[in-house]
């Protein structure tokens, strides 16, 4: 009994200790805009542009090599008018000192896979038969700004641009169209809660 209450004892004067030591794994949340670059071949005005601008919303976790490089997961959710996407990719990150105090910027890359849903909208032609739905490879260049508040908490300011070939089909005017959305840029603001 006095062994475990030595135990409860030494685990209470550390958490103090514990509460302020910053770990190595951070956890995020990151919201922003996306726009969307979309080929298509079709000789009549659509009634709707392809060129899908949307919100994005997204979870990612972190970790810290050392004071310069870190690996991150994030999933990521863009909605816009015509198509929602779904993204999971792993990125590197490089982080290096601006001159001003808590500022640091970011540069890496990410790999990934994701994949694109089309909406009610436009006309399906044969629900059946359309490609309504497309799983593809992305990947891209990531540009940040990162500024801590304090030890445990930090925002973020950052670009990413998707390379990717989200190929669909569907019936636009009686005709069959083909789609493909080809590349996809973010402006993302984040929140880190390092652990």
């Amino acid at each position: 009994m006095l062994r475990k209450c030595s135990l409860i004892f030494a685990l209470l004067l550390l958490l103090p200790a514990l509460s302020h030591a910053r770990t190595p794994i951070s956890g995020s949340l990151f919201a922003g805009g996306a726009s969307m670059d979309v080929d298509f071949q079709f000789s009549e005005p659509l009634d709707f542009d392809p060129e899908d601008k949307g919100d994005s919303l997204g979870l990612g976790l972190a970790y810290t090599i050392n004071d310069s490089w870190h690996v991150q997961l994030d999933w990521s959710v863009t909605d816009a008018k015509d198509v929602d996407i779904n993204q999971v990719t792993v990125g590197l990150n490089y982080r290096f000192k601006t001159g001003l105090t808590n500022l640091y910027g970011e540069v890496g890359g990410f790999v990934g896979a994701g994949k694109l849903d089309w909406q009610e909208y436009p006309i399906f032609f044969d629900r059946d038969r359309d490609d309504l739905k497309s799983r593809e490879a992305a990947f891209g260049p990531y540009l940040g700004l990162h500024y801590d508040l304090s030890d445990h908490w930090s925002i973020s300011l950052g670009y990413r641009f998707f390379v990717q070939k989200y190929k669909t089909n569907v019936e636009v005017d009686g005709e069959r169209l083909d789609f493909e959305h080809k590349n996809m840029q973010q402006v993302l603001f984040g929140i880190r809660y390092h652990l």
